[in-house]
């Protein structure tokens, strides 16, 4: 199976075997969980959350799916119905809906299907590494910076949707809830923005 695979190249995982299952978690994630809870591979790039949150951080897939967490930022209830259970280096965050994966661009809040399940994702993951995770800008920002600490991703200065590149010189690492709320703002302000207005944002910093 493509899990397999990609377990395999994986970081142990971030926590220990879940002792209770929320009802709410669909199954597919409780199967994923189950054989790996929480990890990290290709230099960080990918994410996969943990069942339950890391201790001293809120970091877990109950957590992070809470509505308070980031997803009221995007003001869109659209979020409300799937489990985001892992993200890009970029933020991007993986997301089941209806038992197939998508993938919501974090500066838009646009979905778009990624797989039609979990072992298919895995094997798009494998496949296409670049593109689905982000892998070449996470490595060399790190051979710069050092290593991106757990709880970070990479958030352009420029935001990608209106020019910016993922060059290292445009990245910069922010705390994943401070980096999510951030963009969920500006995306609730595009959604409602004519083509062709012009915008001013506050770059990362």
């Amino acid at each position: 199976m493509n899990i397999e695979r990609l377990l395999a190249i994986s970081s142990e995982p971030k926590a220990g075997p879940p002792r209770t299952w929320p009802s709410t978690v669909p199954p597919e994630l409780v199967t994923l969980l189950g054989e790996r809870n929480g990890f990290y591979a290709f230099a960080s790039a990918l994410h996969v959350r943990a069942l339950d949150d890391v201790p001293g951080r809120g970091d877990g897939l109950v957590t992070w799916n809470a509505p308070t967490r980031w997803i009221d930022s995007y003001e869109d209830p659209a979020l409300a119905e799937r489990w985001f259970f892992g993200e890009d280096v970029f933020g991007d965050q993986f997301c089941l809906h209806r038992g197939r994966v998508e993938r919501m661009e974090a500066e838009t809040g646009r979905f778009s299907e990624a797989a039609s399940s979990l072992d298919a994702w895995a094997k798009l993951v494998l496949d296409e590494l670049e593109a689905e995770t982000g892998y070449e800008a996470a490595r060399e920002w790190q051979a710069q910076h050092g290593p991106l600490a757990e709880g970070f991703r990479l958030v352009p200065r420029k935001p990608f949707v209106i020019g910016g590149t993922s060059d290292v010189a445009n990245l910069v690492a922010k705390d994943e809830v401070a980096a999510m709320r951030m963009r969920g703002s500006f995306a609730a302000q595009l959604r409602n923005l004519p083509d062709g207005k012009k915008v001013r944002i506050r770059p990362a910093r």
